[in-house]
């Protein structure tokens, strides 16, 4: 699974998930679209622009051996 959810651990076997990141996908969206609208960037420089944020890997029950 992704995102870690809390309901993850909820249901048996708890799954095993990529907990990805989220406030810090917002906020490097936001200062994306704040560099926009301040017209310091355009669209195209960008389109390609890559950015990778760490994640890390919660390992539940459902890869667990029986």
């Amino acid at each position: 699974g992704f995102a870690n959810l809390k309901i993850s651990n909820l249901i048996p076997p708890s799954l095993t998930c990529v907990h990805q990141p989220a406030y810090e996908m917002g906020k490097a969206a936001a200062e994306m679209l704040i560099q926009l609208i301040g017209q310091k960037r355009t669209v195209k420089e960008m389109v390609y622009e890559r950015k990778v944020l760490a994640t890390t890997l919660h390992i539940g029950q459902s890869t667990m051996r029986v």
